[in-house]
């Protein structure tokens, strides 16, 4: 009787173990499956003739970028598919383009690429580097289309990005009351110069620029307005006052005069 027992349940063990086994390869039987599915629809789909790119659309504000330089790297980059186009290798050499600053490029399905653009602006020209953009940065040493239009910047390395902090404040200040700055100097010290486009040189020292601005300002509006052509700098790093450096010819010759302001 034992040994009868004994059998069955060796029988149903049997029976379980087949059963298992059985899940087991049908299991491994639908991965199979599915792997080559996946394998065929891949194949598929990464044929060049199914699902091909026929539009690329350019989108962006351009001044200076050229479409010369633009069209042969989209359209160059452009192989394979809706799937395969490899957007990445397009991206890193639009970038790469001096006058672009951002780039996006997204798919839209069925069969179209659109690619977007920053393009650079800058703000100054870096002495003996080049254009500056708002980041600090040189992206391009052909400033020959530029020296008329943008101020010029003699800044102590290490210094560019807090100099055009700076230098936009004072701007600011300058332009409300229809002056310009053309060249602005910002040493190690932080000391700081503006030379207008008048040609009056201010030295503003590295403390209470604005103020001092403010103060030359005012006096520029009450008293040296009708002077500018006769004025070759003006100091302003004196508590009540400034200091004016004549030119030259001017009958007023004395190198500096301390003008009190009410």
């Amino acid at each position: 009787m034992a040994s009868k027992t004994a059998k069955i349940e060796q029988e149903a063990g049997d029976a379980e173990a087949t059963y298992l086994f059985q899940q087991f390869m049908l299991r491994i039987l639908w991965v199979v499956l599915f792997i080559a599915l996946v394998s065929l629809a891949y194949s598929h789909l990464t044929r060049d003739d199914v699902l091909p790119i026929q539009k690329i659309k350019v989108s962006g504000e351009f001044e200076h970028l050229l479409s010369q330089d633009l069209q042969p790297i989209i359209a160059n980059g452009v192989n394979g598919n809706f799937f395969t186009v490899n957007v990445g290798e397009i991206y890193k050499q639009l970038v790469d383009l001096q006058w672009v600053e951002k780039v996006w490029i997204h798919r839209i399905w069925p069969n179209t690429i659109k690619v977007n653009f920053q393009e650079q602006k800058p703000i100054a020209i870096l002495k003996d580097k080049g254009l500056l953009n708002q980041n600090g940065e040189v992206f391009s040493q052909d400033v020959s289309s530029f020296i008329k239009q943008l101020p010029k910047f003699v800044v102590a390395k290490n210094y560019i990005q807090e100099s055009i902090s700076q230098f936009e404040k004072s701007s600011k200040i300058l332009q409300e009351n229809d002056l310009e700055a053309r060249v602005f100097y910002y040493d190690e010290r932080k000391s700081q110069k503006i030379k207008l486009s008048n040609g009056i040189e201010l030295i503003l020292g590295r403390v209470d620029v604005e103020e001092r601005l403010i103060k030359f300002v005012k006096a520029y509006k009450m008293q040296l307005q009708n002077e500018t052509r006769k004025i070759l700098k003006v100091d302003l790093r004196y508590t009540n006052g400034l200091a004016i450096g004549w030119q030259q010819s001017s009958a007023k010759s004395q190198p500096l005069l301390i003008n009190q302001l009410a």
